[in-house]
């Protein structure tokens, strides 16, 4: 067996490993999702804070807010203003 087979052999068993345990933790996540009531929604609620109809009324702009308030994170952070 030469080398190269062996690595493949080797890196075969380990991308099955991977997906095995990939398939065990992907059922125990969808099932604590699923028990927590943890879902995604596009509709605010009465008993919602104020944020979450913000986020959602955002929609695709969201992401962009984000990362406008990572940035300004980051320039107050180098400036030495942060708590």
């Amino acid at each position: 067996m030469t080398r190269d087979r062996r690595l493949q052999l080797i890196a075969l068993v380990v991308m099955l490993g991977a997906m095995g345990v990939s398939g065990v933790l992907a059922v125990q996540l969808a099932a604590s999702a699923g028990r927590y009531k943890l879902t995604y929604t596009d509709r605010a609620q009465d008993d919602d804070p104020p944020a979450v109809a913000l986020g959602i009324a955002m929609g695709a702009f969201r992401g962009m807010f984000v990362n406008f308030l990572w940035i300004r994170a980051n320039e107050l952070k180098e400036a030495g203003r942060f708590h």
